[in-house]
């Protein structure tokens, strides 16, 4: 009976608004129950452990640091080696018809976006 081994951390794959990041779970007797994410200092964010871990609702050209580790009964692991990101704009000149450069242009850019991962799916 032990706390589980750390994931072992992967590449992470940038993309408009969302990241991709592919890691090996951890293991561990008791069974892993679940994996938990942290990105930059923020808390620690409950998932399945499906690998890749798949960030949306990001603003692009922000970098942060992710790192990832496993639970089960026993406790929680060491995280896995730091990973970064940085979402980019993969098509710049789409604006949707709005002047990015201009902030009074876009009545929207300010909102924030919010995802919600309904824990019962």
């Amino acid at each position: 009976m032990a706390v589980p081994s750390a994931p072992v951390a992967g590449t992470v794959t940038n993309g408009d608004n969302r990241i991709s990041a592919t890691f090996t779970p951890g293991t561990g007797d008791p069974a892993v129950t679940h994996h938990q994410y942290q990105k930059n200092t923020e808390g620690w964010i409950d998932f399945d452990g499906v690998s890749p871990l798949v960030l949306t609702g990001l603003k692009n050209d922000v970098s942060f640091s992710l790192i990832i580790r496993a639970v089960n009964d026993d406790g929680n692991s060491a995280p896995c080696a730091q990973m970064l990101g940085n979402p980019t704009d993969s098509n710049p000149n789409d604006n949707n018809g709005f002047d990015d450069n201009n902030p009074f242009a876009n009545p929207f850019a300010d909102i924030p976006n919010l995802d919600w991962n309904d824990p019962d799916d």
